[in-house]
């Protein structure tokens, strides 16, 4: 990560208001924010990775398990990184479901288990 800039990560939910995101991320990047993007699998069946990862310039976390040979820790341990390195986290669209998961503690895809490594 660039050390001058504030570092804002966006988790898509996978909701329809998903394609959304992209103009979002878009203009925190045009903010001057280093911006990294992490989604649910039901995101990627509405918006792929792909995009996020030329609008951003960074990795996309789809997953929160680590890709196969890939030393890099944004692959590695997609739960933990960057979420506990941004300075802002960003969930949208925040749907029901990935709220409730986020209330009761349940990480199973990377965006909840992001926002649960967290530090409060």
């Amino acid at each position: 990560m660039q050390e001058n800039k504030l570092t804002v990560l966006l988790g898509v939910g996978g909701g329809i208001a998903a394609y959304k995101t992209i103009e979002l991320a878009s203009l925190i990047k045009k903010a001057g924010y280093n911006v990294f993007a992490s989604m649910t699998e039901s995101a990627c069946k509405f918006v792929t990775p792909l995009t996020f990862e030329s609008t951003t310039g960074n990795i996309v976390s789809s997953s929160i398990f680590p890709a196969k040979n890939d030393a890099n820790k944004y692959n590695t341990f997609p739960h933990l990184y960057p979420a506990t390195e941004t300075d802002v986290y960003i969930i949208a669209p925040a749907t029901a479901n990935l709220i409730a998961k986020i209330a009761h503690g349940i990480g199973d895809n990377v965006v909840s288990a992001n926002a649960l490594s967290l530090p409060v």
